[in-house]
């Protein structure tokens, strides 16, 4: 099995992600998020904090109506694994590791599946979450439902994004783990 975890965004406090399936540590998904906000010039972010805020945020076991699976089919987001794409989550299971990011911005990606309560169902441990704020211009980092850093964009690199940086056993012999969930 995979490193599963989080990707979203934290808007005015509230903090909504979507399931990454595997690849989540720091080397892999942080990285791919890292690398997308490093490319983003201060238009693009106001364009990101537009777009999130338009969000649709869905449950992945709702169905699209016809409209919206085939506006995302028209965009070639059909899953090949699964003929129907019945629901959320097959239509979008092809998007996991951080690629809606540039399809938000791009105003391609309308709808993100909420999985906010993947941490509450206990399998959290050995999970990674990543939060971006593009008000604060800052993204939040969480290692097994525990909070172990906020890092500020212009302070992101993708070659500090290890999991020895960020990892909950080292963040606790420094003192600096939060509360356990971050919902």
């Amino acid at each position: 099995m995979g490193t599963r975890g989080l990707y979203g965004f934290r808007t005015r406090g509230k903090r909504r992600g979507t399931y990454n399936h595997r690849g989540s540590y720091p080397e892999g998904l942080g990285r791919q998020i890292v690398k997308f906000i490093k490319n983003l010039d201060s238009d693009q972010i106001k364009v990101m904090l537009e777009r999130i805020a338009a969000l649709i945020w869905v449950k992945e076991t709702d169905i699209p109506s016809e409209e919206e699976r085939k506006y995302y089919q028209d965009k070639r987001f059909e899953n090949q694994c699964w003929k129907d794409n019945d629901d959320w989550y097959q239509l979008m299971y092809p998007h996991q590791d951080g690629k809606a990011l540039q399809l938000i911005l791009d105003g391609w990606m309308k709808h993100m599946i909420d999985d906010s309560d993947f941490v509450l169902d206990g399998s959290w441990s050995g999970s990674w979450a990543y939060f971006i704020d593009f008000e604060k211009k800052e993204m939040e980092v969480w290692d097994s439902g525990y909070w172990v850093a906020d890092v500020k964009f212009e302070e992101l690199s993708e070659e500090a994004m290890t999991e020895n940086n960020f990892s909950l056993e080292n963040v606790l012999e420094q003192g600096r783990a939060k509360m356990q969930v971050p919902f």
